[in-house]
């Protein structure tokens, strides 16, 4: 019996007539392109506790890591939460002491934001709104419906100077505004610090919002401290694939 080899029909590929009215990728999420103001760099130190032997199980942990100290540091424009020296802290349960702080840390931090408080704009400034026609972020012209507004900074209070910063139309001022949050900045966060923090986690009623990527590896956390406002716990490790060594020696 000849049985002929089988030889597939060639595919024609046809595109659609009927095109969206919007053909061309744009960035829309301009929020994300904000410098956020409160970031802590944080670090903890810990040391090999020696376990008891135990005959009886073929396969047991001799040792465990046992958290002893912490370090951070905070970065901000914001002279009352910038830190000027690393804040250190050496005694029981480091990790407890560590969410502790930064929650505390974020209460004050919410103190700085300053909702419904006034456009203080300087001359300079004012001719320059004056003259601005177009939205500084979308680059879209002003109408009645997105009209011209003054966008300025809610987060702190500098005295005596301006807190304007541009020329929006009214739908990137609505979504030009800073998250309400702390970033908590770890190197290889989610293969070791982490496992402190969700122990120091347990029995609080915060609400946590963790992006794993094993049963035993997260990529980052996120705890709710109310009002809104939340502390992100992120690996900096994900953004600079090396030791904090090498990462060191290559600053000029």
């Amino acid at each position: 019996m000849n049985i002929k080899p089988y030889a597939p029909k060639p595919v024609k590929i046809r595109f659609s007539p009927v095109f969206p009215k919007q053909s061309i990728l744009e960035f829309q999420n301009r929020v994300k392109t904000m410098t956020h103001k409160y970031v802590a760099y944080c670090d903890f130190e810990s040391y090999l506790r020696d376990l008891e032997f135990d005959p009886a199980n073929p396969t047991f942990s001799y040792q465990h890591h046992k958290p002893m100290s912490y370090a951070y540091t905070v970065v901000s424009p914001d002279p009352h939460i910038s830190t000027d020296v690393p804040v250190i802290y050496r005694g029981p349960d480091p990790h407890i002491h560590l969410v502790d702080a930064m929650i505390d840390l974020v209460h004050r931090i919410s103190m700085r934001y300053q909702i419904g408080q006034k456009i203080r704009i300087s001359e300079e400034d004012g001719i320059a709104f004056a003259k601005t026609t177009r939205c500084q972020l979308c680059e879209e012209e002003f109408t009645e419906d997105n009209p011209k507004c003054r966008d300025h900074d809610h987060q702190y209070i500098t005295p005596n100077r301006s807190n304007y910063r541009m020329a929006l139309c009214s739908k990137c001022n609505r979504e030009y505004r800073h998250p309400k949050s702390l970033i908590c900045v770890f190197h290889n966060l989610s293969k070791y610090d982490l496992h402190f923090i969700v122990k120091a986690l347990n029995g609080r009623k915060n609400n946590i919002e963790i992006i794993p990527s094993t049963e035993e590896t997260y990529i980052s956390l996120t705890l709710h401290t109310g009002n809104n406002f939340k502390i992100r716990f992120i690996d900096s490790y994900r953004f600079l694939a090396g030791s904090l060594d090498n990462l060191v020696r290559k600053l000029p």
